[in-house]
């Protein structure tokens, strides 16, 4: 009987390895849903507006970046996959208040929606996947 219990343990451990583990060393751990880098030598403030398949509002948030910076969201990668399940998003992004790009995506474990501030002060936004 012990031997039978340590048999199914066995196989559940190596369906787990196979099923939620491989994926990941496979493929890498898992992105966040976007990412925000500013490029340009001034500071800027850049609104991050989400709509959801039905047009409706599920994120609003607004970043004020240096420099160089770079912020993620989330920042608990394991965050997106509980809160933000696959499917088509809009992002609405405003640029000082000014540029305003809109964006259409389908939200994954394994892509980024990347929105930056090139070196010139454009918006640009686009996305990578692993």
């Amino acid at each position: 009987m012990k031997t039978f219990i340590k048999v199914i343990i066995g196989i559940a451990v190596i369906v787990v390895v196979v099923l939620v583990v491989m994926p990941y060393m496979l493929m890498g751990a898992p992105l966040p849903l976007f990412s925000i880098t500013n490029q340009h030598f001034d500071n800027h403030e850049v609104m991050v507006e989400i709509l959801d398949f039905n047009n409706k509002s599920v994120f609003n948030e607004t970043y004020k970046l240096g420099p160089e910076e770079r912020i993620s969201y989330p920042e608990n990668v394991w965050e997106k996959e509980i809160k933000w399940p696959k499917g088509e998003y809009t992002f609405k992004v405003t640029l000082d208040g000014k540029v305003m790009r809109t964006y259409r995506e389908t939200v994954d474990t394994w892509k980024l929606t990347s929105i930056s501030i090139n070196r010139n002060g454009d918006l640009e936004i686009g996305t990578i996947v692993v």
